[in-house]
């Protein structure tokens, strides 16, 4: 891969990744289709998300109407996605950041700044699972997850995945070119000490 100059491919593909899982990621907690309860015999028709629900029920001319969530789904799990997918947004953004400055400039192409984009991917991915498992918890009776929350749920794979190509940048860094740029300040040091002692 020849952009961005040396850094590695595995680093290119894990910012890649983490552009997809931004993408996704708001795709999930803007649309309303986070579950979805749907009763033929009485024509209920119902998509619910994070914030906002539509209703498509009754006859098939009526048109769907979009509205605020109703107090009956305005519950503490609710409450308690909403901050874990939004945790996960801020964590994506922030290892995306950063994975950005790793692969365009040589100089924020450290371990520590690898590191860090892989633990913020992996914490993206740990809360990507929280919010699914407290939105599960949540369902009410005649409810099913829909594809609102399947897209946070690739989201955090993404992220996992994200984390993992991040690894090889990691376990490849050049600690022999740091030992020698340390070694070779070292040594500046000293012959400066030695020509003032000189000097006296």
């Amino acid at each position: 891969m020849e952009f961005c100059g040396q850094a590695s491919g595995w680093s290119k593909f894990s910012l890649l990744f983490l552009l997809a899982a931004i993408a996704i990621q708001c795709t999930a907690i803007g649309t309303p289709c986070w579950m979805k309860s749907c009763k033929i015999n009485n024509s209920v028709n119902i998509t619910i998300g994070l914030w906002r629900m539509v209703n498509c029920s009754g006859s098939l001319t009526l048109p769907c109407r979009g509205m605020s969530l109703t107090s009956n789904y305005e519950t503490n799990l609710m409450h308690t996605t909403r901050q874990l997918e939004l945790t996960v947004l801020l964590f994506i953004v922030l290892a995306a950041i950063l994975s950005f400055f790793y692969v365009t400039s040589p100089g924020a192409r450290t371990q520590r700044v690898a590191a860090w984009v892989m633990l913020l991917s992996f914490f993206s991915m740990g809360f990507a699972i929280a919010g699914i498992v407290v939105w599960i918890l949540n369902l009410p009776d005649d409810h099913y997850m829909y594809w609102s929350a399947g897209m946070a749920a690739m989201a955090g794979a993404m992220c996992m995945v994200s984390g993992i190509l991040i690894i090889q940048d990691i376990r490849m860094f050049d600690y022999n070119g740091i030992r020698r740029k340390h070694d070779l300040k070292k040594a500046k040091k000293l012959a400066k000490k030695q020509r003032k002692d000189m000097l006296l």
